[in-house]
């Protein structure tokens, strides 16, 4: 599997933001700051309509692809904001306890992510 991963793999970023009060109160409480990114390879597939609608149950999925990425990257992808591939943005998709979704595969993981409109 890891020599398949190796020529399959491309890179994907994991974006992480930090929550921080508006002293000056214009724009509510928190700002939103996209600081952090780290750069880790998947293999990316798409996910069929059929696939979406059974996996993915309540999400808008007009885009949704399947990651797998190495275990040792779960944690990172776990506590990332969003993911870009392509300069597109796509979200984890977590279960209704905002728990992040996956499949353990022995040293690898999968798991969804889905665009936003």
């Amino acid at each position: 599997m890891d020599n398949l991963f190796n020529e399959l793999s491309q890179p994907v970023l994991l974006v992480f933001s930090k929550k921080s009060e508006d002293k000056y109160g214009l724009r509510g409480s928190l700002n939103t700051l996209y600081a952090t990114q780290i750069l880790i390879k998947a293999i990316v597939s798409d996910i069929d309509y059929a696939r979406i609608t059974y996996k993915l149950p309540g999400v808008d999925t007009s885009k949704a692809k399947e990651l797998t990425i190495r275990k040792q990257d779960l944690e990172s992808f776990k506590s990332c904001d969003k993911v870009i591939i392509d300069n597109e943005e796509y979200y984890g998709w977590k279960d209704n306890y905002g728990k992040t979704q996956y499949k353990d595969m022995g040293d690898f993981v999968s798991v969804y992510i889905y665009k936003r409109r």
